[in-house]
């Protein structure tokens, strides 16, 4: 997603499809929870049909089961072997675009016995090998979405400098010439950000609405295609006006330079996700008795197991201490600097630091449900909620356009009738200006949906940082 004016036209295409329900968009981190019946549509139906009506990059995701609550988690499995249908019986299967790659879905209680170290066992005969923590970074990547729109936006403040110079500078005239030139430049520039004039036609065709995307389509376009028009009678020896190249393409380097600061709000506001998942270790050490210690992956972990940790090691979920003492700093949880003394019947949280002692501890809540978690659950619903910034944004988009082709229509009648009676202008002239005074409209228009576009994004950053 380009800009803030996204999320409304991802809304609107999952509104469009029946049991679809629940919808709650991250802008931020371009994902979206929904609710649906599997029995009306497929997940890979939903996102094949969002990407056709947006021009988005989608793919689905299944974070919990259907069902799923507080007590199901979710394992990314990698198979060497693709097991069988009916292996999966006892767990909820959600497949990937990885046909390898398959993610386990089940439920864990304290009352269950079944842990998720016994589901990784079952499907060990058949090469599972669990995913790192990592896996899921790939889903929304707000560096590569910054780095693909800031290339595209310096290949086009490259191409626009001649443009603008042949425009502006004191060159001796050779319009000819100098019209080659920026019509090529700006030919490049307009295929660049043809992904502005592809998310008009699919907004019309698809969502049925009129939104910013429209309205910057038809400010850039109209004033390339008068330049081309003004350029090839210019060619022919027949001038009527002088083309300006300058103005499509600045407007296109413009929009691209918005998205892309778009882009760098997304890559900032992810850092206090990406700060609390730094907290959570990815290993633990677990002991039991009579049996030897071993290293395990902490999403292994299961009610009641003992892990030991280690001085300046943090803690990786929510227990209460068993065996020795020590120092814990909670000032990543709590913010309490001073560090609090653990001795056996004490409680832990997720994500402290054991300061100098080992500590035995007695896992009470897995890392999927632990303090950190909840932490993390917290700072998403953050980023998800709607600032009224946002809200007023998109009621204005909607006024924008309509009030864009009013005005153009009236101008193109005061001054078609100024020109004629009042200038005296031949026909011709009289249109041309009247012409000119359309273009100038919708392109002073587009700055502002620009500004629209990009400025609750900006609000958006601030609010979830706080």
């Amino acid at each position: 997603m380009d800009c803030a004016d996204c999320a409304p036209k991802v809304l609107r295409a999952l509104t469009q499809l029946p049991s679809v329900n629940s919808t709650i968009i991250d802008y931020f981190s371009g994902i979206v929870d929904l609710r649906y019946d599997p029995e009306v549509l497929t997940a890979s139906a939903i996102a094949a049909y969002v990407a056709r009506a947006t021009g988005f990059g989608v793919r689905p995701v299944t974070d919990t089961a259907p069902d799923g609550g507080p007590h199901t988690i979710t394992l990314p499995l990698s198979f060497a072997i693709i097991p069988p249908p009916d292996t999966f019986k006892d767990v909820n299967a959600h497949p990937t675009s990885n046909p390898h790659i398959v993610e386990i879905s089940f439920p864990v209680h304290q009352d269950l016995d079944q842990q998720p170290r016994d589901v990784l066992a079952k499907f060990q005969p058949f090469g599972a090998e669990l995913l790192p923590s990592q896996y899921r970074a790939e889903l929304g990547n707000p560096r590569r979405d910054f780095i693909l729109v800031a290339t595209r936006t310096a290949a086009c403040v490259v191409l626009s400098i001649p443009v603008l110079v042949l425009a502006w500078a004191k060159l001796s005239p050779r319009p000819v010439l100098y019209g080659a030139i920026s019509l090529s430049f700006t030919t490049g520039i307009q295929a660049i950000g043809s992904s502005i004039i592809s998310s008009a036609i699919r907004s019309v065709v698809y969502l049925h609405q009129v939104d910013l995307s429209v309205l910057v389509a038809i400010s850039t376009l109209t004033a390339y295609t008068f330049s081309v028009i003004a350029y090839a009678f210019e060619v022919s020896g027949n001038p009527f006006s002088a083309p300006f190249f300058e103005t499509s393409a600045l407007l296109v380097t413009l929009i691209l330079l918005g998205r892309t600061i778009a882009a760098a709000t997304r890559r900032s506001t992810g850092s206090a996700l990406r700060e609390l998942e730094r907290l959570q270790p990815d290993d633990v050490v677990l002991t039991a008795k009579n049996e030897p210690v071993q290293t395990l992956d902490s999403r292994l972990l299961h009610y009641g197991d003992i892990i030991r940790i280690s001085p300046d090691t943090r803690i990786a979920t929510d227990g209460i201490v068993v065996g020795g003492s020590s120092d814990v700093d909670e000032a990543s949880i709590t913010g309490e600097s001073v560090a609090v003394p653990k001795e056996i019947g004490n409680h832990v949280i997720a994500g402290t630091l054991n300061l100098n002692g080992t500590l035995d501890i007695q896992v009470t809540c897995l890392i999927h449900e632990n303090s950190l978690s909840r932490v993390k659950t917290l700072v998403k619903h953050a980023q998800m909620s709607r600032l009224p910034v946002q809200d007023l944004a998109d009621r204005l988009s909607r006024w924008i356009l309509p009030a864009a082709t009013i005005s153009a229509c009236v101008a193109f009648l005061l001054w078609g009738l100024i020109g004629r009676y009042v200038l005296h202008l031949s026909p011709t002239s009289t249109a041309i200006q009247a012409i000119t005074y359309v273009i100038a409209i919708f392109i002073v228009s587009c700055p502002c949906a620009i500004g629209l576009a990009v400025s609750p994004t900006c609000c958006g950053n601030l609010a979830s940082s706080s």
